[in-house]
């Protein structure tokens, strides 16, 4: 089966420095005057523009200068204006490296075990890169690096956040999500910044009904368990402060997760019964119910004929 990896073009290990542009800079420049270069190095990429806007453009950087004030140089020329105060910054690589491990027992493999399989190009009007495996699925780990050419560098892969290919630690989707807190057509909201509050949401859910249920739940997952986690990511995510381009707000946030609070405690209460597939109480403690001894079953015999000797036993009512 084939596997969709959806991955966060500006992760903090992928942004080295930051500073503004100290003029404007017009199409064709070469020089991009600002704030400050101190941090900069030559044959790293600046990011010219907010990441992953249709204004933002990435150049390399040749040289830096500061006789009269701070200047990034780069051979390359500027595709698009940009206006004083946009912001530059620089990244660590303008490639990302896709490595895969097969799954052997269910945790994470070493990162000696993971091998590359694929280098893609980040477009900085992009704030997240797809890639296709066309031969992944749930058997496979996936981490990823970020790359220069230029310098061969790369950023530690032990840096990366493994996951498991075909949903398998996830309760529900991406998209899911997305489409509960209105932010489908959203493409400044990454999907890393979703899996986050994704993380978030399944933990609070484990913690509830640990003791109650067999946590993590596992694929394939109950329809109640994958609701709560929608409303309850989607409404951590409409709380974050993303800035002003979010729809939603925090008082819708604050309703998704007082609802999603409610089913919880409804399924913690066992008002609500989680079932598998078959229809079978998946709780701990579901099969059976409340037992004692003696019970209703219990011989009325003495002890030395096999019987309890007792004179009350669990079930009697008087």
């Amino acid at each position: 089966m084939s596997q969709l990896l959806r991955i966060d073009n500006f992760s903090s290990n992928n942004i080295l420095e930051k500073t503004s542009l100290s003029a404007d800079v017009n199409t064709g420049d070469t020089d991009l005057p600002v704030v400050n270069n101190s941090g900069f190095t030559v044959s790293r990429f600046v990011a010219v523009g907010r990441l992953g806007s249709d204004s933002c453009e990435w150049l390399t950087i040749t040289s830096l200068s500061s006789i009269t004030s701070p200047i990034i140089t780069s051979t390359d020329l500027a595709q698009l204006p940009h206006s004083k105060n946009d912001p530059v910054t620089e990244l660590f690589g303008d490639k990302i490296k896709i490595y895969r491990a097969s799954n052997t027992d269910g945790t994470i493999p070493a990162d000696n075990e993971f091998s590359p399989i694929d280098t893609i190009d980040i477009q900085a009007d992009q704030i997240s890169t797809d890639y296709t495996d066309d031969s992944g699925g749930a058997s496979y780990w996936y981490k990823y690096t970020y790359y220069n050419e230029i310098l061969a560098d790369e950023t530690n892969l032990a840096d990366s956040v493994a996951s498991r290919g075909g949903g398998y630690d996830t309760y529900c989707s991406i998209d899911d999500i997305r489409r509960e807190a209105g932010l489908s057509s959203n493409s400044y909201i990454s999907d890393a910044d979703i899996d986050a509050k994704r993380r978030q949401a399944q933990a609070t859910i484990d913690g509830a009904l640990q003791g109650l249920y067999i946590v993590p739940f596992s694929a394939p997952i109950n329809p109640m368990i994958e609701e709560v986690t929608i409303k309850l990511a989607a409404g951590l995510l409409l709380k974050q402060d993303y800035g002003p381009f979010v729809t939603g707000n925090s008082k819708s946030g604050d309703d998704k997760i007082k609802e999603a609070n409610s089913l919880l405690q409804e399924i913690d209460n066992k008002h609500y019964i989680l079932t598998d597939t078959l229809g079978n109480d998946m709780s701990i403690k579901g099969a059976g119910g409340i037992k004692a001894f003696p019970d209703s079953s219990t011989p009325d015999l003495p002890v030395a004929d096999g019987g309890s000797d007792r004179a009350f036993r669990y079930g009697m009512r008087f």
